[in-house]
């Protein structure tokens, strides 16, 4: 079973980005308040991945980024993107 089919399979109306390229930058989900299910991306992850898969430069990622993947959830359970700082700590 992939990420996608196993938070499906917790929760049916669960909201994804539409590009799947970004599927492997999925670190996990959380319940609303509602105990709706939100996925949670990493954001450095999903830049790296449209740098790497689409051959943009770094800032031509950041952009694609903000203005295609961003610009796009909309949704009130749209998909979080936060920044992962654990591995920034020293």
């Amino acid at each position: 079973m992939n990420i996608i089919d196993y938070l499906y399979d917790l929760d049916e109306d669960a909201i994804v980005c539409d590009d799947k390229i970004l599927d492997s930058a999925i670190i996990g989900f959380l319940n609303n308040e509602n105990g709706e299910l939100i996925v949670v991306y990493d954001e450095d992850k999903c830049i790296d991945i449209i740098h790497k898969e689409y051959k943009f430069s770094k800032e031509e990622a950041e952009e694609h980024f903000a203005s295609c993947v961003l610009a796009n959830c909309i949704d009130e359970r749209k998909p979080i993107f936060m920044k992962v700082i654990v591995d920034h700590i020293s």
